[in-house]
């Protein structure tokens, strides 16, 4: 499998686990709430207005990529045909994290650093 393949599955591991709350930088899942209520438009725009049929949207790839539900990773995880990784930061990790998981904060993802990785076993991302 080759590298462009994996990443698009941590994505949707990420994705998968995310579990309708966000992955934020400092690993503890909550969201921030604005202290500001947006700016009054003082005039609406004038003339036609895309509709959401018209509006062109790029594609995402991550629509795209299997969708792994946490009884599956497991059993998956157990037979050693995937591997799970944290990536919600190291701290976090050490506080707590699924058994057999290892430490792989989501900025090296980010960044491109898959060093460690096996190229062989389906890659599972976790962030919640």
């Amino acid at each position: 499998m080759n590298r462009k393949i994996r990443v698009g599955l941590v994505l949707l591991a990420l994705l998968s686990f995310g579990l309708g709350i966000g992955c934020d930088k400092t690993g503890n899942g909550s969201q921030v709430a604005q202290s500001t209520s947006p700016a009054p438009v003082p005039n609406p725009p004038v003339g036609p207005v895309a509709t959401p049929a018209q509006a062109v949207v790029p594609p995402n790839p991550e629509d795209q990529m299997r969708r792994v539900r946490v009884d599956e990773a497991m059993k998956l995880a157990k037979s050693g045909d995937a591997l799970i990784i944290d990536v919600r930061g190291t701290e976090t990790f050490f506080s707590q994290h699924i058994k057999g998981s290892i430490d792989y904060p989501l900025q090296r993802i980010e960044t491109g650093d898959f060093k460690g990785l096996p190229r062989d076993k389906l890659i599972i991302a976790y962030c919640a």
